[in-house]
């Protein structure tokens, strides 16, 4: 009985002498920059079923100056204009973040480079077109510890270039 008691406060202390480093745990501000991470490589990628799958269930997008869009089928239809008519590239940077329990707010603004491609009828061409988007996204935690953007919205600074009013 010894032996077990002594391997037993061994096992102990070893556990509560590694801590941390024995079980990575990410706390929930790494967890949601990986979708924001993963959204904006999935979005540069021009993968918008990839980019879909950052959102929640039911998720609600407001784009700039126009209709909300409820729902990944309606989500897919506005994100995939863009991604049909030009080469997208995201860079976003967070100015805040706020966690409380299973909801987070996120603060940010993005550079966006836009190239467009055509669309099959008429070739735009062109320099890209450079602008900035400044937001919010609320993320929510799903029961399994999930984060997934629930709602997005936000305003953009486009420039005045004709062919953006097609998309």
């Amino acid at each position: 009985m010894p032996n077990v008691l002594g391997l037993a406060a061994l096992a102990l202390t070893l556990v509560l002498s590694t801590g941390s480093q024995a079980v990575a745990v990410f706390d929930d501000a790494s967890l949601i920059a990986e979708v924001r991470s993963g959204w904006q490589e999935a979005m540069n990628a021009r993968d918008l079923f990839g980019m879909l799958d950052w959102y929640a269930p039911g998720a609600v997008v407001l784009p700039a100056e126009a209709a909300p869009r409820l729902g990944a089928e309606q989500i897919a239809d506005w994100h995939g204009r863009w991604l049909f008519h030009a080469n997208v590239y995201y860079a976003f940077e967070t100015r805040s973040l706020s966690v409380d329990g299973r909801w987070a707010l996120e603060e940010w603004e993005a550079e966006i480079t836009l190239t467009p491609r055509g669309d099959g009828k008429m070739a735009i061409g062109g320099d890209p077109l450079q602008f900035r988007q400044s937001g919010f996204r609320v993320y929510r935690k799903d029961r399994i510890g999930r984060w997934r953007i629930d709602r997005e919205v936000w305003s953009d600074d486009l420039p005045a270039v004709r062919e953006l009013q097609r998309f």
